[in-house]
C-alpha cells in the first residue's frame, strides 16, 4: 500500500471577481475530502484550481463568512469569482470546471469561458 500524498496548498488567496484561479476548501482533517482534492488536482491539467483548508489561517476566516465552523466543519466550499458554492451546488460547479466534464461527471462547457 503506497502511502499518501500532500496536496501542494497555495499561501494566495484565490476565488476573487479578479483572479483566475478557483478555491476549493475543504476540511483538512477528512481524508474523503483530501481525496476528493486529489481527485480534482490530478485532472486539473491547466491548473484553475487551489486548495484551502478549513482549519488554515487563510481558510478559517472564509469557511466562518459562509457558516461554516472551522472547529468541526460538515461541508467545503468553492469559491471563483466572488462567488462562493456549498455541498452539492459546490461539487457541480467543481465538475464542470474539469476537463472532459462531458463524460460523465458535469456540464459540457466551462464556465470560465
Amino acid at each position: 500500500m503506497q502511502a499518501a500524498q500532500s496536496i501542494v496548498v497555495d499561501p494566495i488567496s484565490p476565488g476573487g471577481v479578479n483572479s483566475p484561479h478557483g478555491l476549493i476548501l475543504f476540511d483538512g482533517v477528512c481524508v474523503l475530502c483530501s481525496r476528493g482534492c486529489r481527485f480534482v488536482s490530478k485532472r486539473d491539467r491547466s491548473g484553475y484550481f487551489r486548495f484551502v483548508p478549513i482549519q488554515s489561517a487563510e481558510g478559517r476566516p472564509l469557511a466562518e463568512q459562509l457558516g461554516i465552523d472551522p472547529q468541526h466543519p460538515d461541508s467545503f466550499a468553492f469559491v471563483a469569482k466572488g462567488q462562493a458554492y456549498v455541498k452539492s451546488e459546490a461539487v457541480l460547479r467543481i465538475a464542470r470546471e474539469l476537463p472532459g466534464a462531458g463524460s460523465g461527471y458535469g456540464s459540457s462547457t466551462s464556465s470560465r469561458r
